[in-house]
């Protein structure tokens, strides 16, 4: 499964726009925030990112489904 933080990490890898729309260095040191510092990104902005990553990654099959085995 693949976490928030590189949901995150394949947006800014292979999103041909991400740079233009956000400081890579500076948006994942604001994510070192905690969620009630100011500098930490909103949520909105966090969903769509993940969202967005999301495409560029490989769908993981299980092994093995629930109630399948």
């Amino acid at each position: 499964m693949l976490t928030f933080i590189g949901r995150v990490e394949s947006f800014f890898a292979f999103h041909p726009h991400a740079h233009r729309l956000f400081h890579q260095s500076t948006f994942m040191t604001n994510l070192c925030y905690p969620p009630t510092h100011p500098n930490f990104p909103s949520p909105g902005v966090l969903h769509a990112i993940c969202a967005v990553g999301s495409q560029y990654t490989a769908i993981i099959s299980q092994t093995e489904r629930p109630g399948k085995g």
